[in-house]
């Protein structure tokens, strides 16, 4: 039994709206209009339409219906659990009105002068038929004509495939020469769902209710009705802020007492056997004049239901603070025109709304137009409103003949508060995480109240971005292991000893990987090498260093060996080569494995012939963040810096970091190894592969955001240690010795 009145709050919708529908149709003869009633069939839903447009026919329904109405009449009916007309308890529901005085109907109230059409037909006022009906791929449709004392009245019922419900848009056109004031339209109904529903208790009585009444922020009007047993729902609603909902009495007659209540509830519910009504009030009607308004028949009290109900008698949609959308429809296939004016302006002729300028002394808001098929709904996107202000709109399409249509009018109320969009991302700003900056997919990393172009801290852990090298990564200690103690035997033989200073395990959570370069063997070359000479001349210091990692015993020296110390197979390792016009210092993994006298055409041999020449660079394996610097680094320096990735930095004239391509994938083309120092040394591949896991971009080192330092040498010998530069001209013999003395 519905007993709560929040079954709308928050659930039906978010717009503020008046109906507006600019609705024609054409006639078609079918088989379901019988004896001038009409016949609809939905998936869930059934309705019976009687010759003056009141439901429940005044024929047996046809077969494959499912009445339960006295004589086998039709009313509605319908499956609002949707599992199938013989499925379920019940099965199915209703009839909904015909047990008992078949109370449904409709009315208008005209300058205080009530006319109806009611019961089954009983009462038959306004004279009219039906004049049509459509079965589509998405509805099936029956519209009734007539007309009373100088109005036009257009009513079109549909049911919408899947739908457990089925709205009524009413077109009202004043077809006399005078204005016709004080128009009001009512529809009534007596709520029986539960006499003949089974298990729903067999009562009359029904607990009614206003759920939604005007005015209220989304123009919302439902009157609800729902069985003594089992919740059988009846609803009676529109989206339009010129309706009210009433329950109470039962041959209710006049619109215009329902509008206002009078003898009625327009709040509140009671348990009784009377009816709930809608009216609308229509105002005033120029001559040629018409409006248009939609109402719905709600079969389920399933909150989804019963907002998508609401929604389809909407056809002024999207109203905001100052855009709207109008969806008009045609009889003809011509070109529509419409017009924004201020509330209760002077109404515009045809030929004022086709020119869309102001006119008489009323000033034109808004206007514009397009192309209309015939009996097709046409959006028109409606701009140039204000905040919380009322409009009246109007409606023509002008055919080829050339001849205009009926003028069509509605009034909207836009929105008090905005929905803008500051940064134009498709967000509005009342749900943009960043309103002031694009961020279209909402990225929010943290979950926080920021998306991520705009929080300074897009991992939470109080290290900003700017100084974050894992802003995505929220941060944690890493861990560093050492390695065992170090045992050196004391032997009287000897007069020194060895010891290898090993690099320690490090854990970080913030570790990056980008790519390197494969070089398989001596045929993969470089092409425009920057001139080192020229480069390091010029200040007569330089620093060189680089990773590698040998996949093989293929040499990148003689024995894999500088200056006594072996490099491993498949281990990235760092060398470092600094100059300070005097002497020359290697570095192995950061640590000072050796020095020697050397001038700088020296190493600038040794450089271009270990870190950027096809010759005699044999290496069978990768590089990676391989680096040239004008400048003398320290050993704190190297450290520092050799395990992380770093962007370009006063004395730095050459920087590689291997990151082009797709590790290991196709990169057919890619031949550039890019200088990101921003000097421009750009270096051309020669004869790589660029396929596959060799001769190829590849992944490269994993960097760490953690930096060991130890200013001891990784090598120690007692009592010399030195090296030794072989004259150039085993250089150019692709040979290259550092040469490890002992006493």
């Amino acid at each position: 039994m519905l007993t709560k009145t929040d079954i709308m709050t928050n659930k039906i919708l978010k717009y503020r709206i008046l109906q507006f529908c600019l609705a024609f149709f054409i006639t078609n003869a079918s088989a379901q209009i019988i004896s001038s009633n009409a016949f609809l069939q939905g998936d869930f839903v059934e309705v019976g339409m009687a010759p003056c447009g009141s439901f429940g026919s005044t024929v047996i329904a046809p077969d494959g219906y499912h009445p339960r109405g006295d004589n086998d009449a039709l009313g509605f009916v319908a499956d609002p659990a949707k599992d199938g007309w013989n499925v379920g308890s019940p099965n199915f529901v209703g009839d909904y009105f015909l047990p008992g005085t078949p109370e449904e109907g409709w009315g208008l109230t005209i300058n205080g002068i009530n006319y109806n059409n009611n019961i089954q037909c009983g009462q038959n006022e306004i004279l009219g038929s039906i004049i049509d009906y459509t079965n589509t791929s998405s509805e099936v449709s029956a519209t009734w004509e007539g007309a009373i004392d100088g109005l036009g009245i257009s009513s079109r019922t549909s049911i919408p495939n899947n739908a457990a419900f089925f709205i009524t848009k009413v077109t009202i056109v004043n077809t006399s020469d005078a204005t016709i004031n004080d128009v009001y339209y009512m529809r009534n109904v007596d709520p029986d769902q539960g006499v003949y529903t089974p298990g729903a208790g067999g009562d009359y009585e029904t607990t009614n209710s206003v759920v939604s009444q005007n005015p209220n922020a989304t123009n919302t009007a439902l009157a609800g009705a729902t069985s003594a047993v089992g919740d059988n729902f009846l609803g009676l609603g529109s989206i339009d802020s010129r309706a009210m909902v009433t329950h109470g009495g039962f041959s209710n007659r006049s619109a215009l007492d329902i509008w206002n209540a009078n003898g009625l509830n327009a709040s509140g519910s009671t348990y009784a056997d009377s009816a709930i009504s809608i009216s609308f009030n229509l105002g005033a009607l120029e001559p040629n004049q018409s409006t248009t308004f939609s109402y719905v028949y709600i079969l389920s009290i399933d909150d989804i239901d019963i907002e998508a109900a609401l929604n389809a008698t909407s056809t002024v949609s999207d109203i905001a603070c100052t855009t709207a959308t109008l969806n008009a429809t045609s009889n003809l296939t011509s070109t529509g025109y419409w017009m924004v004016v201020p509330d209760g302006a002077t109404p515009p002729t045809a030929s004022q709304i086709k020119n869309g300028t102001d006119y008489d002394s009323v000033t034109a808001v808004s206007s514009g137009s397009g192309a209309v098929t015939a009996n097709v709904e046409t959006p028109f996107n409606i701009t140039g409103l204000t905040a919380n202000t009322s409009y009246d709109i109007y409606f023509v399409s002008e055919d080829a003949t050339p001849a205009f249509s009926t003028i069509a009018e509605a009034a909207i109320l836009t929105l008090e508060t905005c929905d803008t969009d500051s940064d134009g991302d498709g967000v509005n700003d009342d749900d943009d995480n960043c309103p002031d900056t694009a961020n279209a997919d909402q990225a929010n990393y943290d979950g926080d109240a920021q998306g991520d172009v705009c929080d300074p801290d897009d991992d939470n852990d109080g290290i900003l971005d700017v100084d974050d090298n894992c802003p995505f990564e929220a941060y944690t200690a890493p861990t560093i292991t050492c390695p065992t103690d170090i045992s050196v035997p004391s032997d009287d033989d000897n007069c020194g000893a060895y010891i290898s200073l090993g690099v320690p395990t490090i854990m970080d959570n913030c570790a990056t990987t980008g790519n390197a370069l494969n070089l398989e063997n001596s045929s993969n070359g470089f092409k425009n090498i920057p001139d080192f000479t020229s480069i390091f001349l010029n200040s007569g210091t330089a620093t060189i260093s680089g990773w590698i990692n040998p996949r093989s015993s293929n040499p990148i020296f003689p024995g894999l060996e500088i200056y006594g110390k072996v490099f491993e197979i498949n281990k990235w390792q760092h060398i470092a080569l600094t100059y300070d016009s005097s002497t020359l210092k290697i570095y192995h993994n950061g640590l000072l494995i050796g020095s020697l006298d050397a001038n700088l055409v020296q190493l600038i041999d040794i450089i271009e012939n270990i870190t950027i020449s096809s010759f005699p660079f044999l290496l069978d394996g990768e590089l990676d963040e391989v680096r040239a610097w004008n400048v003398v680094r320290t050993q704190v320096e190297i450290q520092e810096n050799m395990d992380t990735e770093i962007d370009a930095q006063p004395g730095l004239v050459a920087l590689y970091h291997f990151n082009q391509g797709i590790a290991g994938g196709d990169n057919t083309g890619l031949i550039t190894v890019v200088d990101d120092s921003g000097y421009g040394n750009d270096i051309t591949l020669t004869n790589f592969t660029l396929n596959g896991p060799t001769s190829n971009w590849v992944e490269g080192k994993t960097f760490y955001g953690v930096t060991l330092t130890n200013d001891l040498p990784a090598y120690f010998y007692t009592p010399i240690v030195f090296l030794s530069v072989l004259p150039p001209s085993f250089l150019l013999n692709q040979q290259f010795w550092l040469y490890r003395l002992r006493k």
